[in-house]
């Protein structure tokens, strides 16, 4: 910033040593402090292209930073919290990067009983036990999301859903009967 800041002082002073010395020569009817003066516009217009650049440069790094993917771990705490208990691993993920687009984030991952009770005790969830044998495996609203596969888990998997907000945020967990293997699905719109 302090470079930036400096940059655009010996800018602004070349600038307006330009507009004096165009105008003092135009005046006075001096030619050689006219042209003198475009040497100062020279310099002026080259220390105001440096700074342009490098007001440009140091924005597209911020912004670069902003928009830079989560982990699937960071994911995980902002949507679940943070863990108590060090058994979870998130094997897949997909983020929500642009609301109305990606209409969710999904979640695999592998955890603890233990880690699995905190996290279906947040809220009052709808739970169902589906047998997996007849399921026809889609990824809800055709998305396109090749490592979803809760049929995976075996025959029969818990289903736990919550409208956290209604008909804004829908949050479903697809769990093994043990509950160490999760595949999770956070609607948010």
């Amino acid at each position: 910033m302090k470079e930036v800041l400096i940059l655009a002082v010996i800018s602004g002073v070349l600038f307006i040593t330009f507009l004096v010395m165009i105008i003092t020569g135009i005046i006075r009817k001096r030619k050689k402090i006219t042209l003198l003066s475009i040497v100062f516009l020279v310099m002026a217009t080259i220390g105001g292209s440096i700074l342009v650049c490098k007001v440009i440069s140091k924005g597209y790094k911020k912004v670069s930073e902003i928009i830079e993917p989560r982990s699937g771990d960071e994911i995980y705490v902002s949507l679940l919290g943070k863990s108590s208990e060090p058994c979870t691993k998130v094997l897949h993920y997909q983020d929500q990067v642009v609301p109305k687009i990606d209409y969710a984030i999904w979640l695999h991952f592998k955890t603890c009983p233990k880690e699995s009770n905190r996290i279906l005790s947040e809220y009052p969830y709808q739970t169902e036990l589906l047998k997996t044998k007849d399921w026809k495996i889609e990824t809800p609203y055709g998305e396109a999301v090749e490592w979803w596969n809760p049929k995976s888990m075996g025959d029969s998997i818990l289903v736990f859903e919550y409208a956290i907000t209604e008909g804004k945020n829908i949050r479903t967990f697809w769990m093994n009967m043990d509950s160490t293997e999760v595949y999770c699905r956070d609607i948010l719109d």
